[in-house]
């Protein structure tokens, strides 16, 4: 396994029956080109799989048109479908894609599956899982009742023999955490009155129980999670200690000597957090296990890649002129 982790590119565009300013134009095409050029040299390295972990456009409020715009930038400027590695690209519902919980609803949800793919969904390999699934629907009250149930019932599914096998696990909001293992506080965000969940940094505490309760052995756990949604990264240790999970900022040393589920949050895309890219690499053990590594892969802010481009550009013209005229 060789997993290529994008957190967070949140392209961005217009909006229908609005002309963008030349600048603004310039902008987004400079990002997209950005992103597009990472996404390829990343391709060196030979990746298995690519995964999106949400908030792939920049906003849930787009009308359809522009949506369409986006998408096809996307699919073909940002992560061309005939670059996609060998055994999968997977995209992840982010909150910029279809809001959270209390902005879901049926035909957002239904807008981003013909798009990019089922919401919630497992692929199995001979000897390891990849499972997206929805975790903005989990905490609740929500919109749409119905939309968290299926994908309540879709993890209680995958939960009978998804542990037989170490698991990756690809989904946008972090597990919970107190404050100091990442950059974004744990904060929830409800609606007055109603009491619907406007915004979260993290999942609650039953519902970070209930998804490593689904995806992993409490005394043998095996697999990873990797997330999105906190641009800045971290890097994460969760185990079983006998009575509750409990989590720690994660180190080779604590792995070694105590059983658990490593959680990386992927530093965002982004050319303001560097132009980062994960890279999940597993290794089958003699034990039937998997060995996960993880590094990031940083490329820079976004202006030197302006500085280059400019650079080639101003070179380009200059050079013939001066065999031109010397």
């Amino acid at each position: 396994v060789k997993l290529m982790a994008i957190g967070d590119p949140q392209i961005r565009g217009g909006l229908t029956n609005y002309v963008l300013p030349k600048r603004y134009q310039l902008d987004i095409w400079g990002n997209d080109q950005f992103i597009g050029q990472i996404y390829r040299s990343m391709l060196k390295l030979h990746p298995t799989h690519a995964a999106v972990l949400g908030d792939l456009f920049s906003s849930q409020l787009i009308d359809d048109i522009e949506f369409q715009k986006r998408l096809l930038r996307y699919k073909t400027r940002l992560f061309p479908e005939n670059l996609w590695p060998p055994h999968g690209f997977f995209n992840v519902t982010g909150n910029h894609d279809i809001g959270y919980n209390a902005e879901i609803s049926r035909d957002a949800l239904r807008r981003y599956e013909v798009a990019f793919g089922k919401a919630d969904f497992i692929t199995r390999y001979d000897n390891y899982s990849i499972t997206v699934f929805n975790s903005l629907v989990l905490d609740e009250p929500g919109l749409d009742d119905s939309i968290r149930q299926e994908t309540l019932d879709f993890l209680e599914h995958v939960s009978h023999d998804v542990k037989s096998s170490p698991a990756i696990v690809l989904t946008h909001i972090p597990l919970f955490k107190p404050e100091g293992y990442c950059a974004d506080p744990p904060t929830f965000i409800v609606e007055e009155g109603s009491g619907a969940l406007l915004k979260q940094t993290v999942l609650t505490t039953q519902s970070t129980e209930l998804v490593l309760d689904t995806f992993f052995d409490r005394n043998n756990p095996s697999g990873v999670i990797l997330n999105g949604h906190d641009h800045f990264g971290c890097d994460n240790y969760h185990y079983y200690n006998g009575q509750s999970w409990t989590v720690a900022t994660y180190s080779e040393e604590l792995a070694r000597s105590t059983p658990g589920v490593r959680e990386v949050t992927v530093k965002s895309i982004m050319g303001d957090f560097g132009g980062n890219v994960g890279l999940l690499s597993g290794i089958p053990t003699q034990s039937g296990q998997m060995e996960f590594k993880y590094s990031d892969c940083s490329h820079g802010p976004i202006q030197i890649w302006w500085t280059a481009y400019v650079s080639v550009c101003v070179f380009a013209i200059v050079l013939p002129l001066y065999f031109l005229f010397r």
